[in-house]
């Protein structure tokens, strides 16, 4: 009787870990379909649009990030004429938001 009721706890545990297995795989199946179709809709439904758009963007970026070089180059050349000017560290960190030790290294 011990042999037959092991049996069948085995035969219950396999077909259960059989039905999580296929849940798992229904919920990962959805998933993907989800991310699909929300990627579709960001799209307007269309990869020319999608590209198209994507080309916009990443020419926006150079721009900012052309236009955050620049002031970056601004900011350290001022920071080189206040340091000529014996203006501390202690002051330009306080005005710029920026901390000495990082400042000190951006300077030239």
């Amino acid at each position: 009787m011990a042999k037959s009721k092991r049996r069948s706890e085995d035969g219950r545990a396999k077909a259960h870990a059989r039905q999580r297995e296929r849940n798992e795989r229904a919920a990962a199946e959805r998933a993907v379909l989800a991310a699909r179709q929300a990627a579709s809709k960001r799209l307007d439904g269309s990869t020319t649009s999608g590209l198209q758009r994507l080309g916009e963007l990443s020419t926006r970026l150079e721009r900012l990030h052309s236009e955050e070089s620049d002031i970056l180059r601004e900011r350290d050349q001022l920071i080189d004429d206040l340091r000529l000017l014996d203006t501390s560290w202690n002051l330009i960190a306080l005005r710029s938001g920026v901390s000495r030790q990082a400042l000190s290294k951006r300077a030239r």
